[in-house]
This record gives structure tokens, sequence and C-alpha cells, in this order.
């Protein structure tokens, strides 16, 4: 038995305006959507980042807008002349401050 003519257009009109539905709706979604975040953001530095200071601080703290697990040397302290001034392992501190010790 043969279809008519008809019938497979139709089909295949409904089916190539589902695909636009679709498209459509995936762009919208993916303009939607909230941009991921997956970053800490430094909120404040104690002292402040790019200060000049008298004498090397005892403390460097560093306050996150969420809790963080720093590896390696996170902070670095530098003295006149640009040379290095080495740092104890950072520890943490209330909310989600840390510090690194001199």
């Amino acid at each position: 038995m043969r279809r008519p003519p008809g019938r497979a257009g139709r089909i295949t009109r409904l089916a190539a305006r589902l695909a636009g539905i679709l498209a459509a709706a995936g762009v919208l979604l993916a303009v939607a959507a909230p941009a991921a975040s997956a970053h800490a953001t430094l909120l404040f530095t104690s002292p402040a980042a790019g200060s000049a200071v008298p004498a090397a601080p005892a403390v460097i703290t560093l306050t996150f807008n969420e809790a963080v697990t720093l590896a390696g040397t996170p902070v670095t302290l530098t003295g006149p002349g640009g040379q290095r001034i080495g740092l104890g392992p950072p520890g943490t501190a209330p909310g989600a401050a840390w510090s690194a010790c001199r």
C-alpha cells in the first residue's frame, strides 16, 4: 500500500519545525544560564596588595569570598631591591581568611 505524497511532506515539515524549536530552546538555555564561577574572589589583603611597609609584616592575611585551599607558595613577600623574603607555611584564620606567617 502506497502513502499519499502529501503525508510524507507534512511529516518532514513537522520534523523540521520540531528541530527548529529544540535548537531555539537550546540557544535560549545557553544564553540565559548563569556563568559558572570556579574561582574564589580575593576580597582584601592585610597589608594591602602592592603596598610598601617599613618592616616585614609578621602576618600576611588574604580574605576570600569563600573557603579556599592553598597549595605551593600562594604568597610572595619582596623586600627592597625585589629580593624575596621567605614565608612560613600558610594557615587558617577565622572565616575564609588565610594567613602566611613569617
